[in-house]
């Protein structure tokens, strides 16, 4: 991609770096001298004000888990992308598949601290010679193994940045028919799998908190100008130069409640089982790196997470979130085979069609002491059942939805995923599935959804069966006078 030109509170945010086991990413030896910004990386359930002289929503103002929380055990890396070729063929409907597909780049130039800290923050830098800059925010591990870091189209993706792009590369990317977004003019692809382009206006023109379904900016921005030099990377480099004044970089992550409970009910609770939920894309089932995410479950069988919140002490004891049900779970932006984004919205689930917005196909384990109790795949391409969610199912006032992902017709239309599997039943983890579901009254990404939908819970049956016994003694013929053979107090 060739760019346009070729020319006090804070003291509390800048908590301490999470700790983690984890290789840094090497940067390239540069002559040059290196622009810096910063960056803060949250969700779009995320809620803020600007600090003072600031535009991006950097401090906290909302007061439950997901609106506070903040996204840490990411890796981040920046690129410059080049396109070497000046002879696509623009009439080709082929053509964003040609102009992705042969990109160049350099980098990734590591940022200045290896991960972001306690509250998101994290300084990135680059040449100062570049006429373009992409910020690319990937998923790691449970462990804190960044999940193939090294190059762009790798891993799992949860955040895109691109600073001054083509018009062609920013058309392409997110799956916009050429000429639909207007020149220069600064464009998000939200959670749902659908593009806001920012209202136009003096200085950056970029609307951090996008009204439509409450989904605000991210996952995948991009900054421009409507002029001929663009969006100058320097420019950004000066506009987001303090903690302060940081670019609030909204990943793509769900917030799922789930329910465990035996088969005698869904008021017969699980509880103290231990949740596991690993990648099936990305990365070996045999590493470490498959293992994204774990919670346990609490004494009414619901999830319970209290892994990076900040301060520490909110998820312990007596702590505001040390009852935290909500686990926080990475989603893929982009299909990595194609180089686009996902998009065009999730499709309703009696239509057949395709998930076209952020998703994860996942495996979803839950263990009871030593034994496997439940395997849940959350894989496929689409979702299939009734276009509804049940309200206080089973009397548990958590809402279920009324959906999974069996493929409709198996023989000539199987689930299949990135990573090659097929033929499985199951279904993908996307918003669709968040602990909330909120619609617009306007362009939705799920329009079979006509009201907001709270209180999400996915409810697994564990197979955990109870058992009377009744232990006595060999002897039968000699019987104790109150008791007979029964054997008391044995273990």
């Amino acid at each position: 991609m060739i760019g346009k030109s070729q020319a006090v509170l804070l003291a509390l945010l800048l908590a301490l770096p999470t700790a983690f086991l984890g290789a840094a990413i090497v940067s390239p030896a540069f002559a040059q001298t290196n622009h810096t910004a910063w960056l803060k990386i949250v969700t779009s359930a995320w809620k803020g004000n600007p600090s003072t002289g600031g535009i991006s929503p950097v401090l906290p103002t909302g007061t439950d888990f997901a609106e506070r929380y903040n996204v840490t055990n990411v890796c981040v890396e920046v690129y410059r992308f080049k396109n070497p070729r000046t002879d696509h063929d623009f009439t080709n409907p082929n053509w964003p598949r040609n102009l992705l597909g042969n990109l160049t780049w350099e980098g990734p130039v590591a940022p200045v601290t290896d991960r972001p800290n306690g509250t998101g923050f994290i300084q990135i830098q680059w040449p100062s010679g570049w006429d373009n800059l992409t910020v690319i925010v990937k998923a790691r591990s449970y462990q804190g193994e960044c999940i193939s870091g090294g190059t762009p189209f790798s891993g799992i993706i949860v955040y895109w940045l691109t600073v001054n792009a083509t018009e062609r590369f920013k058309h392409a990317l997110i799956g916009a028919p050429f000429t639909t977004i207007p020149y220069g003019a600064n464009v998000t692809l939200n959670d749902d799998g659908l593009w806001d382009i920012h209202p136009t206006g003096p200085g950056v023109n970029f609307d951090f908190n996008l009204p439509r379904a409450g989904y605000k900016s991210g996952p995948v921005d991009f900054l421009d100008n409507a002029t001929g030099t663009g969006y100058d990377p320097k420019w950004f480099a000066g506009n987001f130069s303090t903690p302060g004044r940081a670019w609030v970089a909204r990943a793509a992550y769900m917030f799922k409640v789930f329910h465990e409970h035996t088969w005698y009910g869904v008021k017969d609770n699980l509880t103290y089982a231990t949740i596991f939920i690993y990648d099936t894309d990305h990365t070996d089932a045999s590493s470490t790196q498959s293992l994204i995410q774990a919670a346990i479950t609490g004494n009414d069988g619901q999830s319970r997470y209290t892994r990076e919140i900040y301060p520490r002490s909110a998820g312990v004891g007596t702590g505001k979130f040390a009852q935290n049900r909500l686990v926080p779970i990475p989603l893929q932006i982009l299909n990595l085979q194609n180089r686009t984004a996902f998009h065009g919205g999730i499709g309703a689930p009696t239509s057949n069609i395709p998930v076209g917005a952020p998703h994860l196909n996942a495996t979803k384990r839950v263990w009871w002491e030593t034994v496997l109790t439940n395997q849940t795949f959350y894989i496929g391409r689409e979702y299939n059942g009734s276009n509804t969610y049940i309200s206080n199912f089973g009397g548990t006032v958590k809402t279920a939805p009324g959906f999974g992902a069996f493929p409709a017709v198996p023989s000539t239309n199987p689930t299949r995923t990135q990573g090659g599997i097929t033929g499985v039943p199951a279904g993908p983890l996307s918003i669709a599935l968040n602990h909330t579901v909120t619609v617009s009254s306007g362009l939705d990404g799920l329009p079979w959804v006509t009201l907001n939908q709270t209180n999400v819970a996915n409810f697994n049956n564990n197979t955990v069966f109870y058992a009377r016994f009744c232990v006595q003694d060999a002897d039968l013929a000699i019987q104790h006078p109150w008791i007979g053979d029964k054997m008391v107090g044995a273990e």
